[in-house]
């Protein structure tokens, strides 16, 4: 199903942050609300395809995730009815940064929680479930979303106490749970969580970009062709490259230009933005 129509923004090239990486806020610095402070009211996205036209103006490319997690939040919210979802993907492909977006809008609807450093009570670590549990999601007699971030740390055969609470959650709780990770956590979920597997509602794998995309991305941009072979690079290397670290480098280079009256992206202008990045 396409949500597609004339009547949907037009999709706008915004920055792609990391999964684990506030970078929305260290980037902007204008607040915790940007950039939602200027959206209209919710009752503008009532519809799934009122939400896809939202998530299209924020998130690039990703279209199945963006359709999932659109009438994800719509059955929630407007049916009362939840929905259970694995998103999985590379880091800095947008399974997360797609639910923040969403938490703009529904900001007392979704909660989002690093499954990395997630602790039982009386082990180390800040984070306990325990503190999670009475969260205001779990208390409202609305459906809520709750979305677990970095599963994959979460899930294994040395977890068996934290994955019999996730059991609990999706069993027992109205809460809509997503898990999200790394592609692996899908042979995970399926070995040691098999019951959750076979009741999953919504499975999206998201992907990097492909080197045409990327050039895509970077039209607007005068950029020489070695600098565009070395920020392809940044974005497809499948063992360092992501979004986060392309976004973070063209925002360095802007800064460079600017600062220069220049308008050519070299490759020497992409290695000092990348020492930028060291500081």
């Amino acid at each position: 199903m396409d949500y597609k129509d004339d009547a949907a923004p037009t999709t706008r090239r915004y920055p792609w942050y990391d999964d684990r990486v506030e970078v929305l806020q260290e980037e902007e610095g204008t607040g915790l609300d940007w950039p939602y402070n200027t959206l209209p009211p919710r009752d503008a996205y009532d519809t799934p395809k009122k939400i896809y036209g939202y998530l299209d103006g924020h998130v690039w490319k990703q279209d199945a995730a963006k359709k999932a997690a659109s009438i994800i939040a719509y059955n929630c919210f407007e049916r009362a009815v939840k929905s259970n979802a694995l998103f999985v993907g590379p880091s800095g492909c947008g399974k997360t940064h797609i639910w923040r977006c969403l938490k703009g809008i529904f900001p007392d609807r979704i909660e989002i929680v690093d499954g990395s450093n997630l602790t039982l009570d009386g082990w180390k670590g800040e984070k306990k479930w325990g503190s999670l549990l009475p969260s205001p999601i779990f208390r409202s007699d609305r459906h809520a979303i709750l979305v677990i971030d970095e599963a994959d740390k979460l899930v294994s055969k040395y977890t068996q106490k934290k994955m019999e609470i996730l059991r609990a959650i999706f069993d027992q709780s109205d809460v809509g749970l997503v898990i999200a990770g790394e592609p692996k956590l899908e042979a995970q979920i399926k070995t040691y969580l098999a019951r959750m597997a076979n009741r999953v509602d919504f499975y999206a794998s998201l992907r990097g970009l492909a080197p045409s995309e990327v050039e895509g991305y970077l039209e607007d941009f005068n950029i020489t062709p070695d600098a565009l072979l070395e920020l392809k690079e940044r974005a497809c290397n499948m063992r360092t490259g992501c979004f986060r670290l392309l976004d973070r480098t063209l925002s360095n280079v802007g800064r460079i230009l600017a600062e220069r009256g220049e308008d050519t992206v070299t490759v020497k202008i992409i290695e000092q933005a990348s020492s930028m990045m060291m500081l």
